[in-house]
């Protein structure tokens, strides 16, 4: 090998790897799927390969950088915390070697920029070149037929290669502060070329419609402009009024329209986001509820927290649980440290963050150059708004979304004018990366057979419908692992599906230990309760089917599909009081009457419910009532003299009813492009879809048609498993003896309307 290509090699490796992982080697696919963890294992292992090599032939030297410090002092806090919340520390393990491989990336990177491999413009390039990838990814989507229009202004809302718009808008957000910074620091073509797709990233972050992600994005413009008119030595008002007395009017001119640009895009800004405060699916409701869960988590725990990852569970306990949503997070950095890691985590963030301050400082104040200045002012606006993003969601638990902050943070800290650790240090820090990275690349390698044969086993029972064969395959990894909880829930499962296909009430037995058994170590949820309820039920122990079903409730306080289900079994297992208080919980809640509770068949077929004042039907749903009752005429004309009823779900209804009553539907399909296209309208208007295209409806399958195990890695296939846990199981949650509907109401109503149609 020449020389010149063995010095290269570690920036050619690093340039091409440290992207990867931004694009797709830090996502959760590699963190489910085990083919892809091994890719990531081999392609790691290069890179770190290549550069110790490089740094044992080259006798390169460790040097101090900006959080040594709290690094440190983070270590002893995460070893304390974690055992005096011993119970907790299997999550532990889930997140401490990603953080210790965030850790090892931050000292590489330095390490390799230090000693002259690597350039400050070619670090900020690594977060470029991913950012470039998924803006225009990005863009390839707004012509895209068959996604929905749910975003700015009806616009469809952008997500790229991310799949949620929510993890794009934070890629962005220091990827434009990046890209500022190298437009400002280049001259020429390439100050053009950057300073357009900076242009075209903001336009793309505003089509992600993430609130969050537009509040970073202005925090990222409004430190360019502040580190523009330190640079410029526009410091104080007597400085700013000496230099507009200097300008030509031109200047003036121009200054003065950007100006007003700014503030009238701030004000347009502003308004936007209020007005979307109360859009369906999107209001504040639930990010205030994670803060308060997490301040009072921390309330409960000041000292020490709850432990490493402990926020899921702590969510779950907390929560309103319907079966597909789990949360992974607070959606607020602080108070997530806060909750997890109570005051003695406070402290060791609050002086992070002023070791990088400080850092930042003093590389701003010492670069060698104007070129080198500009790059850290971009590094500067980066770190900045990736800050304000963390305050309103927590991206960057995935690592892909972390990287980058890592980049940002190096581009802003990095000290121009390095100082070397004495020779001593070194060896050990040199001991201590080798020996974190061998061991999270070598456990990661251990146990990928083991995630490997978990998702066989899932995949075996799916094809062959051996479902005990495949419940009994999961001894071997209990015994490996044996507080992972997804090996005993997935086996739970098939015992369950057995029972129901056998009616074998020792097979219900043996499920509902397993998901008892899962459940405790951390996969309890309402979905963990009706199943232990149904399978109680079965072996005949209606004690505790009426426990477990009071704890659906308790969980599932706002799920309205989950409380319909509850009622509905207590009355067939005849519990009658505990029927009595769920239909009470629901026919009483003013929250349920967008729901459209009264169409739904068991309301009409229950004793208990009859008993109970229904809520009336609102809105479009009264013309829905209509259409089932066999008149879509009637319904349109009804739907027709209500233009004020301007939702997706309403135009949905009148495409539909137009087509039964054999009127055009194509004015109210084009209608939904313009009708509030929220997350909660996606299904009226694919049903739609197929309505009006006269497409078969065995797609809209009611859950309890009968057994069905599917393997696949998307929210339905249990989040809790997939999300909390990193394993896959079955995207079936519920038992089929607990008879589960998970559908809207109203749209279950439709399609049971439409599917007796003659």
């Amino acid at each position: 090998m020449s020389t010149v290509l063995r010095s290269s090699l570690p920036r050619i490796l690093l340039m091409v790897i440290v992207p990867y992982m931004m694009l797709l080697g830090g996502t959760l696919n590699v963190a489910v799927y085990p083919a892809l963890q091994l890719l990531n294992i081999v392609l790691l292992g290069m890179a770190f390969a290549a550069w110790g090599l490089a740094r044992i032939q080259g006798r390169w030297t460790w040097h101090i950088t900006a959080v040594d410090t709290a690094v440190l002092v983070w270590i002893a806090v995460i070893a304390v915390v974690t055992l005096v919340n011993a119970d907790e520390a299997r999550r532990a393990l889930i997140v401490v070697p990603y953080l210790m491989m965030l850790t090892v990336a931050w000292y590489v990177l330095h390490d390799a920029l230090y000693n002259g491999v690597l350039t400050r413009g070619q670090v900020s390039d690594m977060a470029l070149i991913t950012g470039i990838t998924f803006t225009f990814t990005a863009l390839l989507e707004v012509s895209q037929p068959t996604l929905l229009p749910s975003g700015f202004f009806g616009l469809r809302r952008l997500a790229g290669l991310t799949g949620n718009p929510n993890l794009l808008s934070a890629i962005l957000v220091p990827v434009i502060g990046l890209a500022a910074g190298r437009a400002w620091a280049a001259r020429g073509r390439v100050r053009v070329v950057m300073g357009a797709f900076t242009v075209v990233a903001l336009g793309v972050m505003v089509l992600t419609y993430s609130r969050g992600g537009w509040i970073a994005a202005a925090a990222v413009i409004g430190m360019l402009i502040l580190l523009w008119l330190v640079d410029r030595g526009w410091t104080s008002p007597a400085k700013l009024a000496t230099a507009w007395k200097r300008a030509r009017t031109w200047q003036r001119g121009l200054a003065a329209a950007v100006l007003a640009g700014i503030v009238l895009v701030g004000i347009a800004g502003l308004v936007v986001v209020m007005d979307s405060l109360d859009d369906p699916g999107r209001d504040t409701d639930l990010r205030t509820y994670l803060w308060e869960a997490a301040w009072q988590n921390f309330t409960e725990h000041p000292v020490f927290g709850s432990g490493a990852y402990s926020t899921p569970r702590m969510l779950l306990d907390r929560a309103s649980t319907p079966p597909r949503t789990a949360q992974t997070h607070a959606h607020n950095y602080p108070l997530q440290v806060l909750s997890e890691f109570g005051i003695l985590g406070g402290a060791a963030m609050a002086l992070a963050m002023a070791l990088l301050v400080r850092a930042g400082v003093q590389a701003w104040r010492g670069a060698l150059t104007s070129r080198d200045r500009h790059l850290i002012a971009g590094g500067w606006a980066a770190v900045v708004g990736f800050g304000v993003h963390l305050l309103f969601d927590l991206a960057a638990w995935t690592p892909f979304v972390a990287m980058h902050g890592v980049i940002a943070l190096i581009v802003m800290t990095a000290s121009p004018t390095p100082t070397p650790r004495r020779r001593v240090v070194g060896r050990v820090q040199s001991i201590v990366v080798g020996v974190v990275i061998v061991g999270v690349l070598g456990g990661t390698l251990w146990m990928n057979p083991y995630a490997t044969r978990n998702l066989e086993i899932l995949s075996e029972a799916e094809a062959t419908g051996e479902w005990l064969v495949a419940a009994d395959a999961f001894e071997d990894l209990q015994a490996v692992d044996p507080r992972q909880p997804v090996y005993y829930w997935s086996p739970a499962m098939l015992w369950a599906m057995a029972a129901y296909r056998d009616q074998d009430p020792a097979l219900a037995r043996r499920a509902y230990d397993a998901f008892g058994e899962a459940a405790a170590l951390g996969m309890e949820s309402a979905a963990s309760h009706a199943n232990m309820a149904a399978l109680a039920a079965q072996f005949g122990d209606l004690d505790a089917a009426a426990e477990h079903l009071d704890a659906v409730m308790r969980f599932a306080w706002m799920s309205v599909p989950m409380r319909l289900s509850v009622a509905e079994r207590a009355e067939a297992w005849g519990l009658p009081e505990i029927a009595r208080t769920a239909w009470a919980s629901l026919l009483e809640d003013e929250r349920v009457e967008t729901y459209g509770l009264p169409l739904d068949r068991r309301v009409a077929a229950s004793e208990g419910a009859r008993t109970l004042a229904v809520l009336p039907l609102p809105d479009e749903l009264t013309a829905l009532q209509t259409l089932i009752d066999g008149d879509p005429a009637g319904a349109l004309a009804e739907l027709e003299a209500h233009p004020e009823w301007y939702t997706a779900r309403a135009h949905a209804l009148r495409a539909i009813a137009a087509k039964l009553a054999g009127i055009d539907p194509a004015p109210y399909m084009r209608a939904i492009e313009r009708g509030d296209n929220s997350s909660d309208s996606v299904s009226w208007i694919l049903l739609a879809r197929d309505v009006v295209a006269d497409k078969p409806l065995d797609g809209w399958v009611d859950i309890r048609d009968g057994a069905r195990l599917d393997v696949r890695n998307e929210p339905a296939s249990s989040m809790i498993a997939t999300l909390h846990f990193f394993r896959p199981t079955f995207a079936r949650m519920i038992v089929p003896q607990f008879a589960y509907d998970n559908r809207d109401l109203a749209i279950g109503a439709l399609v049971d309307f439409l599917r007796e149609r003659p």
